[in-house]
């Protein structure tokens, strides 16, 4: 039996954890990202969104914080923020507008608008094949 070499911890520091995280975000401009990163970073690092921690495993607790922060953020900057920002800084790989997508008993469809609701959802309105519209609220 050959010994596998141990994988290298992932590092949990907060700078590493938002530069992940905002590393992934597409179709922001980048002074946002650098600004809402930077947000982000300073929450992580003084520990501003720990309170918001449910019960969990301590492996998921660093990733349950930043997605706290993340969504503290852009609540604080949700009017400086546009509808796209702020749902791609949430949802870094939510699926486009103009895509199809196939829902559970009622087929393929169009995505016609998508956006980030209040409660960190993504509310998505989809055209079905035979021309009716369909509302949609995804929440993680």
């Amino acid at each position: 039996m050959v010994p596998r070499p141990k994988a290298a911890p992932k590092d949990t520091s907060p700078a590493a954890l938002a530069q992940e995280w905002f590393a992934s975000v597409r179709g922001v401009a980048p002074g946002t990202v650098a600004r809402l990163r930077a947000e982000v970073q300073r929450k992580l690092e003084v520990g501003a969104c720990r309170q918001l921690l449910p019960k969990m495993p301590a492996e998921h607790l660093p990733g349950a914080e930043l997605q706290g922060c993340v969504e503290q953020v852009i609540t604080e900057q949700w009017d400086s923020l546009t509808q796209e920002e702020r749902l791609l800084t949430r949802f870094p790989i939510v699926q486009a507008v103009g895509q199809e997508f196939d829902i559970p008993n009622r087929g393929k469809a169009l995505i016609i608008r998508r956006e980030l609701t209040r409660r960190f959802g993504v509310e998505m309105v989809f055209q079905l094949r035979d021309g009716s519209f369909f509302k949609w609220e995804f929440i993680d």
